[in-house]
């Protein structure tokens, strides 16, 4: 039981989500008209919403590419780009987001990054990400501060906490990064835990490779701090990365034949939207993303339209990820079965 769970509880979760965001549309008798409306959608509309995702990957991609050029390892596009998608298509499936970094790293190994390396890779686009995030929200939040109150009404206390979990976050991160102390108490603590466990056969040698791992990692962030050019790079990168997957949301607006609302107060409420369903447990925050969405845009969207921008915009956003991502592992999986067949028949 305990496996099962370990295994399809973060399917599990979106499955039932995306059901109750169903059922519910049902039962309010909007579901008909939103699919209606969802199947008419504006196809360069939905071609641009594809293009943001897949730009948000590829920004990505590109600030990894980037970082360990830096660093003096160089990596194939399509092996930096493949790495982002197994770390997107993970952390939509497990609870927290978990998963989807340490599996990033691994992919990033076995394209022949070391572990140290490719972890400060990914630590400092996330953080990157995270920043951009949280300053973006902040610098649109001042100009937009009225059409934020009066569409959040008596829900800002999710932004509110939202904001300070984001904040939280960053910072524990660019703690973690910079400071040498916590890393070491983290290795000797995967080190314990694996010897208790019986995870390991060699608990010494264990230790030292976990030490040899934290060395580079904060080898490579010292690098980093010294290269002013490439923080700024990387800041444009996760810009990038922000923008594009909220920009989504405004595709999926005008899609749908909506008006109104300007592109700067449609990103705006994506960021609030984002920021606020953030520090949910739950696999892609599915369930706190959805109930948010309804909360925060009910006043601009009324019906139909609402479920119809939700629809398209939660597909582009997430379940696109998972089915490429998906398909990515298939297709990862019975190319390793197939070189182990090659290998194994060698004479």
């Amino acid at each position: 039981m305990k496996q099962f769970l370990k295994k399809w509880l973060g399917p599990i979760i979106i499955l039932v989500t995306l059901a109750i965001v169903l059922i519910v549309g049902f039962v309010s008798g909007t579901l008909p008209e939103a699919v209606s409306a969802v199947v008419h959608a504006n196809p360069l509309c939905i071609g641009i919403c594809i293009l943001l995702y897949f730009g948000y990957m590829a920004a990505d991609a590109a600030a990894i590419t980037s970082f360990l050029k830096k660093q003096g390892y160089s990596i194939r596009k399509k092996d930096a780009l493949a790495a982002t998608l197994t770390g997107v298509y993970y952390a939509n499936i497990t609870p927290g987001a978990t998963g989807g970094q340490p599996m990033q790293i691994h992919h990033l190994h076995k394209s022949g990054i070391p572990v140290g390396i490719g972890t400060s890779a990914v630590a400092v686009s996330f953080i990157s990400w995270h920043i951009m995030r949280v300053v973006l929200m902040t610098v649109l939040g001042v100009p937009y501060w009225d059409f934020i109150v009066e569409n959040l009404g008596q829900y800002w206390p999710f932004l509110l906490l939202g904001y300070a979990y984001n904040i939280l976050l960053t910072g524990l991160w660019v703690l973690f990064c910079f400071s040498r102390r916590p890393v070491v108490w983290l290795m000797k603590l995967v080190s314990k835990i694996a010897t208790k466990l019986h995870l390991s056969k060699n608990p010494e040698k264990l230790t030292q490779g976990l030490e040899r791992t934290a060395e580079r990692f904060h080898t490579s962030m010292k690098v980093v701090r010294g290269q002013k050019g490439e923080i700024a790079k990387q800041l444009l990168f996760g810009t990038l990365n922000v923008l594009c997957l909220t920009s989504i949301l405004y595709f999926a607006y005008l899609g749908v034949g909506l008006r109104g609302a300007s592109y700067g107060q449609i990103v705006v409420m994506g960021l609030a939207q984002y920021t606020s369903a953030a520090y949910m447990p739950t696999p892609g925050a599915a369930g706190a993303q959805e109930g948010i969405f309804g909360l925060f845009f009910g006043k601009m969207m009324q019906g139909s339209k609402l479920l119809a921008v939700m629809m398209i915009w939660r597909f582009m956003s997430f379940y696109l990820g998972l089915i490429l991502g998906a398909a990515g592992n298939l297709i990862h999986r019975k190319k390793e079965k197939t070189d182990s067949k090659s290998e194994g028949t060698r004479p």
